[in-house]
């Protein structure tokens, strides 16, 4: 019996030490934070930021986003996002009906080539802390430059980007 009880007692033993799994033997399954405030998707391909940042302008009512990427793709990439407005929801290019808003998309840009501005999508501000001063929203648009030229920026996200 002193056997039985014993082994039974190893038994639950061995039980609850390996059925505890260890977060560390499983690291695909843990959840973590982008590490990036800023990406978005140019024609299907991924872009996170090197650098981001939001101005402030006129007491709450104008936001502008800055994105870099010095090596994407092997080129200079940016973007500049701004709204007019301090309140949440979503703002429309070009819509004379929403609040002003607009976006433009730098790859290795010159003052003649490489600027492309948008002429349809849109901006949904999420989070505005004043708190903690940052930003949050999702995007999207369509963007043409002076040479006839589009890029499709999908799946756009700005997350608890610094307002300065």
């Amino acid at each position: 019996m002193k056997k039985r009880f014993t082994l039974s007692i190893i038994l639950l033993i061995m039980t609850v030490f390996t059925g505890c799994k260890d977060e560390d033997q499983e690291p695909h399954k843990k959840k973590s934070k982008p590490s990036k405030n800023f990406s978005a998707k140019i024609d299907g391909v991924l872009f996170e930021e090197d650098a981001v940042y939001s101005k402030n302008v006129g007491n709450n009512t104008y936001y502008e986003i800055f994105a870099f990427n010095t090596n994407h793709n092997g080129k200079d990439v940016s973007f500049s996002i701004s709204f007019f407005g301090d309140t949440l929801g979503k703002y429309i290019f070009w819509d004379p009906n929403s609040a002003k808003c607009d976006a433009y998309y730098g790859e290795d840009a010159t003052i003649d080539t490489g600027t492309f501005v948008a002429v349809s999508g849109s901006i949904k501000v999420t989070k505005i802390d004043s708190v903690n001063k940052t930003v949050s929203g999702i995007f999207n648009f369509l963007a043409n430059d002076f040479q006839g030229h589009s890029r499709n920026i999908t799946e756009g996200t700005f997350r608890d980007v610094p307002v300065m």
